[in-house]
């Protein structure tokens, strides 16, 4: 209890503070946010607070903030029903399409969005003319099933569309100074099951924000037909779907 009342006033502190000192501070270095501050991420989520980058203490003792989104708003989801809207329309309990569910969807459980200052993305354009705008971390699928995230893709490599098709990646730019929303949605969030947590973005499969979260602590690619993600919230979930 008192690590809870400890983080809750610490949150309360940073919330009131993001709003004047966010666009001041440096974005926390890649994987960070998600490595080192993934239950102070999942509190401020739990409490309602992910609409907002929150600080923290960087790696090496500096202030930065964390985004806890991942791509641009105008990105496309696909639904379940066959309709394509902008990720920052998306709405609680909306079913999107997601080719490795057993029911061929996903019900979106929590919207993230981050306003974000002079942040480090990633333009990546694919050989069906697809071109996502994403954090350097957003998870992608690859032919082989695993995830890979975005910074470690190349030009020539693979990821999956939303048909199970292969397409090449033609061009990866680096963008330092992005400023705007990012937005990322969590399908499912009960299930460990790693296929549960892939959305369709701009006809091109991701991983939604469980699944970046859990590739940015690992090793190994998270393989989506075996793997399984921890909730980040204390909790132990053996029903997977």
């Amino acid at each position: 209890m008192r690590v809870r009342n400890w983080l809750a006033a610490l949150v309360c502190l940073f919330a009131v503070a993001v709003s004047n000192a966010a666009s001041a501070q440096e974005s926390c270095p890649q994987g960070h946010c998600s490595r080192v501050a993934a239950a102070l991420n999942n509190f401020c989520i739990a409490n309602g607070m992910a609409g907002r980058p929150f600080l923290v203490f960087g790696p090496n003792g500096e202030m930065c903030y964390c985004p806890c989104s991942c791509v641009t708003s105008k990105t496309l989801i696909s639904y379940a029903d066959g309709r394509r809207a902008a990720i920052g329309t998306s709405t609680v309990g909306n079913l999107v399409a997601n080719p490795f569910a057993e029911e061929g969807y996903g019900s979106v459980d929590v919207r993230l969005m981050s306003q974000v200052e002079k942040a480090t993305v990633l333009r990546i354009t694919f050989s069906n003319s697809a071109t996502i705008v994403a954090s350097v971390n957003h998870p992608f699928v690859l032919p082989d099933e695993t995830v890979s995230s975005a910074d470690k893709l190349r030009v020539g490599e693979a990821v999956l569309d939303a048909n199970l098709r292969p397409v090449r990646i033609t061009r990866i730019e680096k963008i330092q100074d992005f400023s705007g929303e990012l937005h990322n949605l969590i399908t499912e969030r009960k299930s460990t099951a790693a296929q549960d947590h892939v959305v369709v973005t701009n006809g091109i499969l991701s991983g939604d924000w469980l699944m970046q979260a859990n590739n940015d602590q690992v090793e190994q690619s998270i393989s989506l037909r075996t793997g399984s993600l921890v909730l980040f919230d204390g909790s132990s979930i053996h029903d997977a779907r």
